[in-house]
C-alpha cells in the first residue's frame, strides 16, 4: 500500500463546498498565528503560498438554511 501526502491546498471550488451559496453570518477577522504570537505581541497568519494576510469569516450554508437546518462552516467548525 501506498501512502501519498497532499501536497497545499486541496483544489475544490465554492460551488462544490456550497452549491446553493452561503451567508456571512459573522465578521470578517484576521487569522491570528498562535505559535508565532508571543504575550502582549499578536502576530497574524499569513498563506504559505502567497504570503498574504488570511482572512476568516463563519458562514451558513444556503441549501440548508432554506431547509431550515443550521450549519456553520470555517475554521475550527468542521
Amino acid at each position: 500500500m501506498i501512502n501519498m501526502a497532499i501536497q497545499g491546498p486541496i483544489p475544490i471550488g465554492f460551488d462544490q463546498v456550497f452549491p446553493h451559496g452561503c451567508y456571512a453570518v459573522g465578521e470578517v477577522e484576521q487569522v491570528k498565528d498562535f505559535d508565532a504570537s508571543a504575550s502582549g505581541r499578536t502576530v497574524y497568519a499569513k498563506d504559505k503560498t502567497t504570503g498574504e494576510l488570511v482572512w476568516q469569516v463563519a458562514v451558513m450554508d444556503q441549501g440548508r438554511a432554506a431547509q431550515g437546518e443550521e450549519a456553520e462552516e470555517g475554521p475550527g467548525r468542521r
